[in-house]
C-alpha cells in the first residue's frame, strides 16, 4: 500500500464536538484511494466503519485491515490514522466522552453484528441535529448498548519495538509477499533465526508464520478492495488455487471474498 500516493482527507471536526446531550455523532463520507492527514487524536471517541470496502487502520503498535464485518474502536483521546486503499463506504460514529462507560479502554477490532450494522447506518440516516428524548437519541442509546455487547475480532497486526523484529516486519509490511525463509530474515535482520523466532512471539503474540499469513490476508483485503479479483489476489499472493485462497479468507473473515468486495454483510 503506497500512502504517498494517496489523496489527504481533510480534517474531521465532529471528533472535537463535546455535547453530552448528543452522545452519538454519525458521519458519513465515500472514499477512493484517501488517507488521514497525519496521526491524530480527539475528545471524542470513534468507531471506524466502513459498509463497503477496506480500511487500514493503525493505532500504537497494533495495524488492523478491517472489512465490513468488523471495525475499530479508538477510545477518547488515543492516537490513530486510517487509510483507505480502495473504494470505501466510511460510517463512523464518535461518541462523547461522557458515554463511553463500558466501552473499551484501547484501540481494539470488533465483530460488527446484523443490528449493530443497521444501527450504524440508521444514525447516519438522522444525522447529527438531534436532541434528548428524539428518535436518533433513542437509537444512539441503543447502538451504545449493542456496542458494548460486541466481541473483539481476531484481525489484528502487532508490532514490535525490537529494531530486529521492526526491519523484518516494515521490509514486508512493504513487500508482503517476499518469500524469504525465517533464517534469511534472521541474517537480514543481525540475528540468529531462534532469536528472531523468540522475539516475534514475545513481541507480537505470533510465530513469524502466522504473523506473516495474517500480513498476506490484510494485503488481500486491500487488493480485492482495490479492484482485484479473486483469482487475480489468490495468485498474487502465492495461492495455488483460488479455492484454497477463498477457505482461508472465509476462515479467518467469516465472509467470502466476493461478497465482501461486493459490501454484503454475512
Amino acid at each position: 500500500m503506497n500512502i504517498e500516493k494517496m489523496t489527504k482527507m481533510k480534517p474531521v471536526t465532529l471528533g472535537y464536538v463535546e455535547d453530552p446531550e448528543r452522545p452519538v455523532l454519525p458521519f458519513s463520507m465515500d472514499l477512493k484511494r484517501m488517507t488521514c492527514q497525519a496521526e491524530h487524536s480527539h475528545p471524542r471517541g470513534q468507531l471506524i466503519y466502513a459498509g463497503k470496502g477496506v480500511m487500514r487502520v493503525v493505532c500504537g503498535s497494533m495495524i488492523w485491515a478491517v472489512p465490513p464485518t468488523q471495525a475499530v474502536w479508538v477510545p477518547p483521546d488515543e492516537p490513530h490514522i486510517a487509510h483507505f486503499p480502495g473504494e470505501v463506504s466510511l460510517r463512523n460514529i464518535f461518541v462523547d466522552a461522557a458515554s463511553v462507560k463500558g466501552l473499551p479502554a484501547r484501540c481494539v477490532a470488533l465483530e460488527v453484528s446484523p443490528l449493530l450494522r443497521e444501527l450504524i447506518l440508521k444514525s447516519c440516516v438522522y444525522g447529527c441535529d438531534y436532541r434528548r428524548g428524539a428518535p436518533a437519541w433513542r437509537l444512539a442509546l441503543t447502538l451504545l448498548d449493542e456496542l458494548r455487547e460486541a466481541r473483539p475480532a481476531k484481525l489484528s497486526l502487532p508490532l514490535g519495538s525490537d529494531p530486529r523484529l521492526l526491519r523484518v516486519q516494515e521490509t514486508l509490511l512493504e513487500s508482503p509477499c517476499d518469500l524469504r525463509s525465517l533464517e534469511d530474515f534472521a541474517v537480514f535482520a543481525g540475528a540468529s533465526a531462534r532469536t528472531l523466532a523468540r522475539l516475534f512471539e514475545k513481541e507480537s503474540g505470533l510465530a513469524f508464520g502466522a504473523w506473516r499469513r495474517r500480513l498476506l490476508l490484510i494485503s488481500a483485503l486491500e487488493r480485492l478492495s482495490s479492484g482485484s479479483s479473486v483469482s487475480e489476489t489468490a495468485y498474487a499472493l502465492g495461492y495455488s488455487s483460488a479455492s484454497a485462497f477463498i477457505a482461508m479468507f472465509r476462515r479467518e473473515c467469516g465472509i467470502s471474498p466476493a461478497k465482501m468486495n461486493a459490501g454484503y454483510f454475512a
